[in-house]
């Protein structure tokens, strides 16, 4: 088997290439992850307590939350996984996203490991989905609340709560599909190098 007859991933979508382009290094994952963050808590924040300042601080704390702790644990988690460097975790994240595997059996077998942890994941009950779905529940129960109270400024932040939750909910399932077939992708890609490199 030669590398001619590694099935060609298909062309990523505007989506599928800023997620790319994020997972070339930490410090990027860490900065979208951060950005998203602080805006979301920010804005919440802000609202709630009627304070643009009380929304940047919490925006700020909540940024460096998410931007330094994520993609940390992310790649601690893919490290003890596959057994790869520092410098080689950001490859195989990439790589899982666009199935265009190196051409190297050590970052192939890495690969497989990481698709069978994704299946592994998969396969466990739905305790994501459940746990957004609590999430939105407490969302609509604190709007009630809010708007019983006539606290107009609980109400926007709880209904923007809400709708975010909402959001959530309807996507896990779509972006567990989509997961699972890009580690399909990239596992067959893989088996693809490993098999050239087998037949020598």
């Amino acid at each position: 088997m030669t590398a001619d007859v590694r099935p060609l991933p298909p062309p990523l979508g505007r989506g599928d290439r800023f997620t790319a382009w994020t997972m070339r290094s930490t410090l990027r994952r860490a900065t979208v992850m951060g950005l998203t963050g602080a805006v979301i808590f920010g804005v919440l924040q802000g609202i709630e307590a009627r304070s643009a300042d009380r929304g940047l601080i919490e925006g700020l704390f909540f940024g460096v939350l998410f931007g330094a702790m994520t993609p940390t644990f992310m790649d601690r988690k893919v490290r003890s996984v596959t057994g790869l460097s520092r410098a080689d975790t950001s490859r195989l994240l990439r790589a899982i996203q666009t199935g265009q595997v190196p051409d190297e059996p050590v970052m192939a077998r890495a690969v497989l490991l990481w698709v069978a942890q994704i299946r592994k994941v998969q396969r466990s009950p739905r305790s994501t989905w459940v746990v957004c779905a609590l999430f939105a529940v407490a969302a609509a129960v604190w709007l009630v609340f809010a708007v019983a109270d006539r606290d107009r400024a609980s109400a926007v932040t709880a209904g923007l709560t809400l709708v975010l939750w909402t959001f959530v909910v309807i996507r896990v399932p779509r972006r567990r599909a989509i997961l699972s077939a890009k580690a399909d992708r990239a596992e067959a890609a893989a088996l693809v190098v490993l098999g050239k490199y087998n037949a020598r």
